[in-house]
């Protein structure tokens, strides 16, 4: 693997089953993260790629906000949730690798212009990517649902949901951490977008990366094909020395107390950060 690139796939599903396999498949992603699956445990479980490393989290009381890591890239920890009562939802996924932390995200929804869920989100997930950044770069994939620029939406009369200012404060704040949005790093005046509703278009979908390894930047792009979502997969490559590797076995499901007993610790690392 030494000077190839790794790349990074995001996508939101939206609750898509089969076209997961299709868009992993084609993507040939080193890793693959996934938000709003909207699958049970056991429907999490029997996706077991050959080659790859799988993590899970899902939301207790229903099917909806489930996450997913699929990884070539042997991960040094993970663990799940940002250490609040919206761990529960199933929401986040983080994985430590040698140079950085991945995050992979599905940030809630605004119902209404102040939303309280949502505000309380927004400050408890920067403060969450503070301290991880206190150890090393983080990189964060996901669905942001905020367009963060005019230029991210396609109808600049809209003033809706998804571009309000208080929505637009939650990834400012992040960028001010000193987080960079590679797609915007990459494509300054490109208009592109990762959500698609009848007539009206949005980038709410992101890769955001720590300034500190921003020279690792290839590209970042989004992908032309949906695959019958409502929202687009995003990708970077970088260009940087990869990991372990995951073996590269037979595909076959698993027993339930094996994956069991391979479940993230809920925030180990960070609560061991704190008493650094």
């Amino acid at each position: 693997r030494k000077g190839q690139m790794i790349k990074i796939v995001s996508w939101d599903t939206a609750g898509i089953r089969n076209e997961i396999f299709d868009c992993f498949h084609n993507s040939q992603a080193d890793i693959f993260c996934v938000q709003d699956m909207q699958l049970e445990e056991l429907q999490f479980m029997s996706f077991n790629p050959s080659g790859y490393y799988s993590y899970w989290n899902w939301q207790e009381k229903n099917k909806k906000s489930g996450t997913a890591v699929f990884t070539q890239l042997k991960p040094l920890s993970s663990a799940w949730g940002i250490d609040s009562r919206l761990d529960k939802e199933g929401r986040t996924l983080t994985l430590e690798y040698d140079k950085f932390y991945l995050v992979n995200v599905l940030t809630p929804e605004s119902t209404k212009k102040y939303d309280a869920v949502r505000l309380e989100w927004d400050i408890l997930f920067s403060r969450f990517v503070l301290k991880l950044m206190r150890r090393k770069p983080v990189i964060i994939c996901g669905n942001l649902n905020v367009a963060h620029q005019m230029i991210d939406i396609s109808d600049i009369t809209y003033t809706g949901l998804g571009c309000t200012g208080p929505e637009r404060i939650g990834i400012s704040h992040l960028l001010e951490l000193g987080m960079t949005d590679t797609y915007r790093y990459c494509h300054p005046h490109q208009q592109q977008f990762t959500w698609h509703f009848h007539n009206l278009e949005m980038r709410i979908d992101y890769v955001l990366m720590s300034n500190d390894i921003l020279k690792y930047l290839n590209n970042s792009t989004i992908c032309d094909i949906r695959y019958g979502a409502v929202h687009s997969p995003v990708e970077v490559l970088l260009d940087i020395e990869a990991p372990m590797l995951a073996p590269t076995i037979e595909a076959d499901p698993l027993p339930l107390l094996y994956w069991v007993s391979r479940l993230p610790k809920p925030l180990d690392f960070v609560k061991e950060a704190e008493n650094e």
